[in-house]
Protein backbone atom coordinates (compact mmCIF):
# COMPACT_ATOMS: atom_id res chain seq x y z
CA UNK A 1 0.00 0.00 0.00
CA UNK A 2 3.44 2.39 0.45
CA UNK A 3 3.84 1.87 -3.15
CA UNK A 4 1.17 2.42 -6.40
CA UNK A 5 1.15 3.16 -9.55
CA UNK A 6 -1.70 6.14 -10.55
CA UNK A 7 -2.18 7.02 -14.55
CA UNK A 8 -2.39 10.23 -15.20
CA UNK A 9 -5.99 10.04 -16.38
CA UNK A 10 -8.33 12.78 -16.16
CA UNK A 11 -10.49 11.76 -13.03
CA UNK A 12 -13.53 13.51 -14.32
CA UNK A 13 -13.08 13.22 -18.44
CA UNK A 14 -14.97 15.36 -20.90
CA UNK A 15 -17.84 13.95 -22.72
CA UNK A 16 -16.91 15.04 -26.05
CA UNK A 17 -13.48 13.94 -27.41
CA UNK A 18 -11.14 16.74 -28.53
CA UNK A 19 -9.38 15.49 -32.12
CA UNK A 20 -6.28 17.73 -30.92
CA UNK A 21 -6.05 15.32 -27.93
CA UNK A 22 -6.25 12.11 -29.86
CA UNK A 23 -2.14 11.29 -30.62
CA UNK A 24 -1.38 12.54 -27.54
CA UNK A 25 -3.70 10.52 -25.33
CA UNK A 26 -1.85 7.39 -25.73
CA UNK A 27 1.78 8.53 -25.39
CA UNK A 28 0.24 9.84 -21.93
CA UNK A 29 -1.39 6.35 -21.27
CA UNK A 30 1.67 4.66 -21.42
CA UNK A 31 3.80 6.82 -19.22
CA UNK A 32 3.80 5.70 -15.74
CA UNK A 33 5.40 7.20 -12.58
CA UNK A 34 6.17 5.97 -9.15
CA UNK A 35 4.80 8.20 -5.71
CA UNK A 36 6.07 7.62 -2.65
CA UNK A 37 2.76 8.38 -0.40
CA UNK A 38 3.58 7.81 4.21
CA UNK A 39 1.77 6.14 6.38
CA UNK A 40 -1.24 7.81 7.08
CA UNK A 41 -4.82 6.31 8.09
CA UNK A 42 -5.93 7.47 4.50
CA UNK A 43 -3.34 5.03 2.81
CA UNK A 44 -3.69 2.34 5.22
CA UNK A 45 -6.34 0.64 7.52
CA UNK A 46 -7.26 2.17 10.97
CA UNK A 47 -5.90 -1.47 12.30
CA UNK A 48 -2.66 -1.61 10.98
CA UNK A 49 -2.03 2.48 12.00
CA UNK A 50 -2.95 1.48 15.46
CA UNK A 51 -0.32 -1.11 15.73
CA UNK A 52 2.46 1.51 14.41
CA UNK A 53 1.62 4.20 16.59
CA UNK A 54 1.58 1.51 19.44
CA UNK A 55 5.27 -0.16 18.35
CA UNK A 56 6.31 3.71 18.45
CA UNK A 57 4.77 4.66 21.51
CA UNK A 58 6.72 1.20 22.94
CA UNK A 59 9.71 2.30 21.69
CA UNK A 60 9.69 5.94 23.43
CA UNK A 61 8.72 4.12 26.59
CA UNK A 62 11.26 2.13 26.56
CA UNK A 63 13.86 4.66 25.97
CA UNK A 64 12.42 6.85 28.57
CA UNK A 65 12.34 3.31 31.16
CA UNK A 66 16.14 2.63 30.14
CA UNK A 67 17.13 6.56 30.64
CA UNK A 68 15.56 6.25 34.23
CA UNK A 69 17.25 2.76 34.87
CA UNK A 70 20.58 4.55 34.10
CA UNK A 71 19.99 7.28 36.38
CA UNK A 72 18.56 5.17 39.11
CA UNK A 73 21.90 3.08 39.48
CA UNK A 74 24.12 6.17 39.25
CA UNK A 75 22.64 8.02 41.65
CA UNK A 76 22.69 4.47 43.88
CA UNK A 77 26.12 4.12 43.51
CA UNK A 78 26.94 7.50 44.34
CA UNK A 79 24.37 7.61 47.57
CA UNK A 80 25.99 4.10 48.33
CA UNK A 81 29.61 5.79 48.35
CA UNK A 82 28.52 8.77 50.11
CA UNK A 83 26.84 6.89 52.49
CA UNK A 84 29.92 4.45 52.92
CA UNK A 85 32.22 7.47 52.86
CA UNK A 86 30.53 9.98 54.95
CA UNK A 87 27.49 8.94 56.67
CA UNK A 88 29.19 5.73 58.11
CA UNK A 89 32.12 8.01 59.34
CA UNK A 90 34.56 5.60 57.56
CA UNK A 91 36.28 8.41 55.47
CA UNK A 92 39.39 6.27 55.32
CA UNK A 93 41.18 3.17 55.99
CA UNK A 94 43.58 2.86 59.29
CA UNK A 95 44.56 -0.57 57.69
CA UNK A 96 46.32 1.85 54.88
CA UNK A 97 48.76 3.47 57.50
CA UNK A 98 51.67 1.22 58.90
CA UNK A 99 52.05 2.12 62.54
CA UNK A 100 56.28 1.67 62.34
CA UNK A 101 56.53 4.93 60.10
CA UNK A 102 55.11 7.18 62.65
CA UNK A 103 56.46 5.99 65.53
CA UNK A 104 58.83 8.15 67.60
CA UNK A 105 62.45 7.10 67.57
CA UNK A 106 63.13 7.87 71.35
CA UNK A 107 66.60 7.18 71.03
CA UNK A 108 67.06 9.73 68.18
CA UNK A 109 65.29 12.12 70.16
CA UNK A 110 67.10 11.74 73.53
CA UNK A 111 70.71 12.46 71.52
CA UNK A 112 69.06 15.79 70.00
CA UNK A 113 68.69 16.52 73.76
CA UNK A 114 72.05 15.18 75.02
CA UNK A 115 74.00 16.26 72.37
CA UNK A 116 75.54 12.76 72.25
CA UNK A 117 75.73 9.53 69.97
CA UNK A 118 74.40 6.87 71.94
CA UNK A 119 72.89 3.55 70.21
CA UNK A 120 70.96 2.08 73.48
CA UNK A 121 68.79 3.54 75.76
CA UNK A 122 70.38 2.38 78.87
CA UNK A 123 73.04 5.18 77.62
CA UNK A 124 70.44 7.93 78.89
CA UNK A 125 69.74 6.44 82.43
CA UNK A 126 71.60 9.54 83.90
CA UNK A 127 70.34 12.41 81.50
CA UNK A 128 67.87 13.80 84.13
CA UNK A 129 70.47 13.95 86.62
CA UNK A 130 73.10 16.01 83.97
CA UNK A 131 70.28 18.02 82.53
CA UNK A 132 69.58 19.13 86.04
CA UNK A 133 73.24 19.71 86.76
CA UNK A 134 73.71 22.10 83.76
CA UNK A 135 70.46 23.95 84.81
CA UNK A 136 68.59 22.93 82.52
CA UNK A 137 64.62 22.63 83.17
CA UNK A 138 61.66 21.45 80.79
CA UNK A 139 61.75 25.30 79.35
CA UNK A 140 65.00 24.47 77.59
CA UNK A 141 63.81 21.82 75.65
CA UNK A 142 61.22 21.45 73.29
CA UNK A 143 57.39 20.31 73.97
CA UNK A 144 58.28 17.11 71.84
CA UNK A 145 61.65 16.87 73.76
CA UNK A 146 59.95 16.41 77.00
CA UNK A 147 57.68 13.84 76.08
CA UNK A 148 60.10 12.01 74.47
CA UNK A 149 62.26 12.47 77.96
CA UNK A 150 58.57 12.23 80.32
CA UNK A 151 57.95 8.90 78.55
CA UNK A 152 61.30 7.42 79.46
CA UNK A 153 61.91 8.63 82.69
CA UNK A 154 58.00 6.70 83.20
CA UNK A 155 59.85 3.54 81.91
CA UNK A 156 62.09 3.54 84.20
CA UNK A 157 60.27 3.46 87.25
CA UNK A 158 59.83 0.76 89.88
CA UNK A 159 56.30 1.42 90.60
CA UNK A 160 53.44 3.64 89.06
CA UNK A 161 49.52 4.24 88.76
CA UNK A 162 47.65 6.26 86.20
CA UNK A 163 44.08 6.83 86.70
CA UNK A 164 42.10 9.02 84.45
CA UNK A 165 38.71 10.11 84.75
CA UNK A 166 36.77 11.41 82.06
CA UNK A 167 33.51 11.44 79.90
CA UNK A 168 32.43 10.77 76.52
CA UNK A 169 29.55 13.27 75.64
CA UNK A 170 27.36 11.88 72.46
CA UNK A 171 23.69 10.62 72.27
CA UNK A 172 24.17 9.85 76.03
CA UNK A 173 26.91 10.92 78.17
CA UNK A 174 29.20 8.17 79.59
CA UNK A 175 31.51 8.18 82.41
CA UNK A 176 34.84 6.66 82.31
CA UNK A 177 37.23 5.43 84.65
CA UNK A 178 40.85 4.38 82.72
CA UNK A 179 43.23 2.78 85.44
CA UNK A 180 46.60 2.15 84.49
CA UNK A 181 48.81 0.73 87.58
CA UNK A 182 52.29 -1.10 87.80
CA UNK A 183 53.43 -2.76 91.27
CA UNK A 184 57.04 -3.87 89.93
CA UNK A 185 55.58 -7.24 88.82
CA UNK A 186 52.40 -6.94 87.41
CA UNK A 187 50.93 -4.34 85.48
CA UNK A 188 46.92 -4.11 85.27
CA UNK A 189 44.75 -1.81 82.98
CA UNK A 190 40.85 -1.07 83.97
CA UNK A 191 38.54 0.22 81.43
CA UNK A 192 35.36 0.95 83.14
CA UNK A 193 32.30 3.18 82.32
CA UNK A 194 28.78 3.49 82.64
CA UNK A 195 25.87 5.44 80.54
CA UNK A 196 24.54 4.11 77.43
CA UNK A 197 26.69 1.03 77.77
CA UNK A 198 28.07 -0.74 81.15
CA UNK A 199 31.52 -1.61 80.74
CA UNK A 200 33.86 -3.43 83.26
CA UNK A 201 37.37 -5.25 81.88
CA UNK A 202 40.75 -5.29 83.55
CA UNK A 203 43.73 -6.98 81.72
CA UNK A 204 46.54 -8.42 83.68
CA UNK A 205 50.17 -9.13 82.70
CA UNK A 206 53.08 -10.12 84.30
CA UNK A 207 56.56 -8.78 83.42
CA UNK A 208 58.20 -10.65 80.88
CA UNK A 209 55.01 -12.46 80.24
CA UNK A 210 53.56 -12.94 76.83
CA UNK A 211 50.42 -13.70 77.66
CA UNK A 212 47.44 -11.31 78.90
CA UNK A 213 44.58 -12.14 81.13
CA UNK A 214 41.33 -10.36 80.90
CA UNK A 215 38.41 -10.58 83.54
CA UNK A 216 34.91 -8.87 83.57
CA UNK A 217 33.49 -6.94 86.12
CA UNK A 218 30.08 -6.59 87.83
CA UNK A 219 28.95 -4.38 90.64
CA UNK A 220 29.80 -1.32 89.26
CA UNK A 221 29.95 1.48 91.56
CA UNK A 222 31.30 5.00 91.64
CA UNK A 223 33.93 6.61 94.50
CA UNK A 224 32.15 9.87 95.62
CA UNK A 225 35.01 10.96 96.76
CA UNK A 226 37.54 10.06 94.23
CA UNK A 227 34.97 10.07 91.22
CA UNK A 228 36.41 6.70 89.99
CA UNK A 229 34.57 3.91 89.32
CA UNK A 230 35.36 0.21 91.20
CA UNK A 231 34.25 -3.14 89.81
CA UNK A 232 33.72 -6.96 91.77
CA UNK A 233 35.99 -8.91 89.59
CA UNK A 234 35.71 -12.32 88.43
CA UNK A 235 38.12 -14.56 89.63
CA UNK A 236 38.78 -15.76 85.85
CA UNK A 237 38.75 -14.66 82.76
CA UNK A 238 40.33 -14.88 79.23
CA UNK A 239 43.34 -15.28 78.49
CA UNK A 240 45.32 -14.17 75.25
CA UNK A 241 48.37 -14.03 73.80
CA UNK A 242 49.92 -11.11 74.18
CA UNK A 243 50.42 -10.25 70.12
CA UNK A 244 46.25 -11.14 69.81
CA UNK A 245 45.54 -9.00 72.66
CA UNK A 246 47.71 -6.13 71.30
CA UNK A 247 45.98 -7.28 67.51
CA UNK A 248 42.71 -6.41 69.48
CA UNK A 249 42.97 -3.61 71.96
CA UNK A 250 46.19 -1.92 70.33
CA UNK A 251 49.01 -1.69 72.67
CA UNK A 252 50.22 -3.45 75.84
CA UNK A 253 48.23 -3.07 78.84
CA UNK A 254 52.28 -1.97 80.08
CA UNK A 255 51.99 1.03 77.69
CA UNK A 256 50.99 4.38 79.69
CA UNK A 257 49.51 6.80 76.52
CA UNK A 258 47.88 4.72 73.85
CA UNK A 259 48.68 7.88 71.28
CA UNK A 260 51.29 7.71 68.94
CA UNK A 261 53.04 10.86 69.40
CA UNK A 262 56.10 11.75 67.30
CA UNK A 263 57.54 14.45 65.28
CA UNK A 264 55.49 13.10 62.48
CA UNK A 265 51.88 13.09 64.12
CA UNK A 266 52.25 16.06 66.03
CA UNK A 267 50.80 18.90 64.34
CA UNK A 268 51.19 21.47 66.19
CA UNK A 269 53.08 22.22 70.08
CA UNK A 270 52.56 25.09 72.48
CA UNK A 271 55.62 26.58 73.87
CA UNK A 272 56.55 24.93 77.43
CA UNK A 273 55.44 27.12 80.27
CA UNK A 274 55.94 27.41 83.87
CA UNK A 275 51.96 26.57 85.17
CA UNK A 276 51.35 28.97 88.12
CA UNK A 277 51.65 27.71 91.80
CA UNK A 278 52.61 24.34 92.55
CA UNK A 279 51.79 20.89 92.19
CA UNK A 280 52.18 19.13 95.37
CA UNK A 281 54.97 21.70 96.44
CA UNK A 282 56.94 20.70 93.20
CA UNK A 283 56.82 23.48 90.83
CA UNK A 284 55.03 22.12 86.72
CA UNK A 285 55.73 22.91 83.75
CA UNK A 286 52.72 22.33 80.74
CA UNK A 287 53.00 21.88 77.20
CA UNK A 288 50.10 20.86 74.92
CA UNK A 289 50.49 19.15 71.59
CA UNK A 290 47.78 18.83 68.60
CA UNK A 291 48.13 15.25 66.98
CA UNK A 292 47.61 14.26 63.81
CA UNK A 293 43.09 12.74 63.77
CA UNK A 294 44.31 9.42 61.79
CA UNK A 295 48.22 8.60 62.39
CA UNK A 296 48.51 9.27 65.90
CA UNK A 297 45.16 7.10 67.03
CA UNK A 298 46.36 4.18 65.15
CA UNK A 299 46.76 1.99 68.40
CA UNK A 300 44.06 3.99 69.95
CA UNK A 301 40.74 3.47 67.94
CA UNK A 302 41.10 -0.20 68.78
CA UNK A 303 41.02 0.87 72.37
CA UNK A 304 37.38 2.83 71.49
CA UNK A 305 36.48 -0.28 69.67
CA UNK A 306 36.73 -2.68 72.25
CA UNK A 307 35.79 -0.62 75.04
CA UNK A 308 32.87 0.70 73.32
CA UNK A 309 31.82 -2.26 71.86
CA UNK A 310 31.87 -0.87 68.15
CA UNK A 311 31.56 -2.94 65.00
CA UNK A 312 32.82 -0.35 63.15
CA UNK A 313 36.31 2.08 63.59
CA UNK A 314 35.69 5.75 64.89
CA UNK A 315 36.99 8.69 62.43
CA UNK A 316 38.55 11.13 64.55
CA UNK A 317 38.72 15.31 63.60
CA UNK A 318 41.25 16.14 66.49
CA UNK A 319 43.21 15.14 69.37
CA UNK A 320 44.70 17.31 72.03
CA UNK A 321 46.78 16.56 74.83
CA UNK A 322 47.99 19.46 78.02
CA UNK A 323 50.92 17.68 79.50
CA UNK A 324 52.19 18.39 83.09
CA UNK A 325 55.78 17.40 83.98
CA UNK A 326 57.69 18.43 87.38
CA UNK A 327 61.36 19.06 86.88
CA UNK A 328 62.40 15.85 87.13
CA UNK A 329 60.61 14.61 83.98
CA UNK A 330 58.22 12.99 85.54
CA UNK A 331 54.26 13.09 84.17
CA UNK A 332 52.46 14.64 86.89
CA UNK A 333 49.11 14.92 84.75
CA UNK A 334 47.94 14.89 80.88
CA UNK A 335 44.20 16.26 80.05
CA UNK A 336 43.21 14.65 76.63
CA UNK A 337 40.30 16.49 74.22
CA UNK A 338 39.01 14.93 71.40
CA UNK A 339 36.60 14.46 68.81
CA UNK A 340 35.14 11.81 66.64
CA UNK A 341 32.31 9.85 65.21
CA UNK A 342 31.18 6.19 65.81
CA UNK A 343 28.58 4.41 64.37
CA UNK A 344 24.89 2.79 67.24
CA UNK A 345 22.96 2.40 64.58
CA UNK A 346 23.43 5.79 63.34
CA UNK A 347 26.39 8.22 63.06
CA UNK A 348 26.90 10.14 66.49
CA UNK A 349 29.35 12.96 67.05
CA UNK A 350 31.35 12.22 70.49
CA UNK A 351 33.44 14.50 72.53
CA UNK A 352 35.80 12.72 74.89
CA UNK A 353 37.79 13.89 77.84
CA UNK A 354 40.25 12.25 80.15
CA UNK A 355 42.28 13.53 82.67
CA UNK A 356 44.96 11.67 84.42
CA UNK A 357 47.15 11.39 87.02
CA UNK A 358 50.49 9.68 87.51
CA UNK A 359 52.44 8.42 90.50
CA UNK A 360 56.16 7.29 90.05
CA UNK A 361 57.53 4.98 92.54
CA UNK A 362 55.32 4.90 95.39
CA UNK A 363 53.93 1.62 96.90
CA UNK A 364 50.69 0.53 94.93
CA UNK A 365 47.75 -1.55 95.19
CA UNK A 366 46.74 -3.54 91.97
CA UNK A 367 42.99 -4.19 91.53
CA UNK A 368 43.69 -7.78 90.67
CA UNK A 369 46.54 -10.40 90.63
CA UNK A 370 50.31 -9.65 92.04
CA UNK A 371 50.81 -9.00 95.35
CA UNK A 372 47.86 -7.36 97.12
Amino acid sequence: MLDSEIDFEPLYPKRGKDKSEDGAQPILKKIKKKKIKLATPRTMSFSGWKKLQRRRSWKRTTVKVLAVMMVGVASGVMLGNWYKNYLTGLAFDYSNYKLEEYEMNRIAVLNSISGSNAQSENDFSNLVATLKSAGKTPKNLSASQNFALAEYTASLATSYSAVGIGKVATIATQDITSSKKFDGKTYTFESLSKGLLTIANCAVMDVGSSSVTVLKGSDLRLDGETGVYEATWAASGTQYPLKKYVELNGLEPSRLLPYVISSKTILEEASVEIVDGVWEEKPVFEFTVNLDPVTSVLRYYKQVMQTSGLKDAPKFDDVSIKFLIDADWNLVRTEVVEHYTVIYGVPAGCTGTLNTTYVFNEQVTLPIGGEQ
